[in-house]
C-alpha cells in the first residue's frame, strides 16, 4: 500500500529569513505545560503586527504553525491595538498638529473618544464645576467633544456659517487655524478652541464668551496659554 506523505504545510507569505516558527513544539520537547504554552502563544500572535512581518494589505502575514487560522485574518487596526503601545500616535486637523496631551487624553479614555461617549457627558459631567469656573466664571457646565475636530472654516463650509459669522465674533480668529475641541454644555453657542494664530505648534486655548445681554459684541477670551495649562485646569490626568 502506497504510504501517504504529511500534509504540507501553509505557503507563509513571509520570506524565509524572516519566518517565525511555532513555539509549541519546542516547548512542549523541554516539558512546559499547554497552560503556559497559551500564554506565549499570545505573545507569538503579536510578533506578526510588526512592520516586517505584515502582507501587502498590511493583515498579519501567515506563518507556520497552529496559529495560522488566527493571526491571517486579523485587520491591521487591530494588529495596531495588540502591540504595546509607548506612545499615542500624532493627529492633525487640516495640517494642524493637535497638542499631544489632548491626543494622550482620547488615547487614555480621559477624553471622549466616540459619541456614545460624548454623549454621557450629559448624565456625568468629566470637569467639576470649580474647575470650570477658573477660566469660565460664568459657567457651569462643559462639554468635550469627540475626534474628529474640524476648523471654523471646514465648521462654516458646513451650515454654520450664519452662526459664525452672526455670533461668532469672525474679526477675533483665524478660521483656519482655529479648531473646536469643546463647548459650555452640548449645544451650546459658546465654543472653545486651540487657537494657532500666535504659535503653529503650541496654540492657546480661548472661548467665545456672550456679551450680548450687555449690549456688547461677543469677543473671544483666553482660557489658558496652552493646552497643557488647560488640561490641567480640568484636573484631566
Amino acid at each position: 500500500m502506497k504510504k501517504m506523505g504529511m500534509a504540507q504545510p501553509l505557503i507563509s507569505l513571509v520570506p524565509p529569513m524572516q519566518r517565525v516558527p511555532h513555539p509549541s513544539r519546542t516547548l512542549r520537547r523541554v516539558g512546559i505545560g499547554n497552560a503556559c504554552i497559551r500564554k506565549l502563544r499570545d505573545i507569538f500572535v503579536l510578533a506578526v503586527s510588526y512592520p516586517p512581518l505584515q502582507n501587502a494589505q498590511g493583515r498579519g502575514t501567515l506563518v507556520s504553525g497552529g496559529a495560522n487560522e488566527r493571526v491571517q485574518n486579523i485587520p491591521p487596526e487591530r494588529l495596531r491595538n495588540c502591540t504595546a503601545r509607548k506612545e499615542a500616535q500624532e493627529m492633525f486637523v487640516d495640517g494642524l498638529r493637535i497638542p499631544e496631551r489632548l491626543v494622550k487624553l482620547i488615547d487614555r479614555g480621559l477624553w471622549p473618544r466616540t459619541e456614545a461617549e460624548a454623549r454621557r457627558q450629559h448624565l456625568r459631567s468629566l470637569v467639576p464645576e470649580e474647575r470650570i469656573h477658573l477660566f469660565a466664571p460664568e459657567e457651569d457646565k462643559i462639554y468635550l467633544m469627540k475626534p474628529p475636530f474640524f476648523t471654523v472654516t471646514k465648521l462654516r463650509s458646513g451650515g454654520e456659517e450664519q452662526f459664525w459669522a452672526t455670533y461668532g465674533a469672525p474679526e477675533g480668529i483665524s478660521s483656519d487655524l482655529s479648531v473646536v475641541i469643546g463647548a459650555f454644555e452640548i449645544g451650546s453657542d459658546s465654543p472653545i478652541l486651540l487657537d494657532y494664530k500666535e504659535d503653529r505648534s503650541n496654540p492657546t486655548v480661548i472661548r467665545l464668551q456672550w456679551r450680548k445681554a450687555l449690549g456688547l459684541p461677543n469677543a473671544w477670551v483666553r482660557c489658558a496659554n496652552n493646552f497643557d495649562d488647560f488640561a490641567d485646569m480640568l484636573g484631566l490626568e
